[in-house]
């Protein structure tokens, strides 16, 4: 398992306004990190907070620190190590915002385990599409 954090400390109280927790981070693809929140939203997996980076075209899941290591080399993603990300500013729209600011979600991270298991269904389902509708894959 990818999550080696604790359960308790997983489901610590929610994060606080202008408190973003010392973790690592899923960077994704912004069209793919949007299918995988999605796909979150929709199991009622628990998020923790989440980042847009317009700059980038990013999108960045706070997870628990050492999800970084362990984590598979999935395409369109990238597992940032504890405390080497800038996150947006409390109230900013631009630029590096959030999608699920501090004090707006239930745990400080989104479960590692689950994430993953939402980049391979995104991914899955970007493989598929293009076969489905005719187009050759390359």
């Amino acid at each position: 398992m990818i999550g080696s954090m604790q359960a308790a400390e997983a489901s610590s109280p929610r994060t606080t306004p202008g408190h973003v927790p010392c973790a690592d981070a899923l960077r994704t693809t912004s069209g793919l990190g949007l299918d995988v929140l999605d796909r979150l939203r929709r199991a009622c997996v628990p998020l923790g907070l989440v980042a847009v980076i317009s700059a980038r075209q990013a999108v960045e899941f706070v997870v628990s620190a050492g999800t970084a290591g362990p984590w598979p080399a999935l395409p369109g993603t990238t597992c940032v190590p504890a405390c080497r990300t800038r996150w947006p500013a409390p109230g900013s729209v631009t630029g590096r915002r959030w999608l699920v600011a501090p004090g707006a979600c239930s745990v400080r991270w989104t479960d590692p385990d689950a994430l993953c298991v939402a980049v391979g269904a995104a991914l899955l389902r970007r493989a598929v599409v293009p076969v489905a509708a005719g187009q050759v894959c390359s």
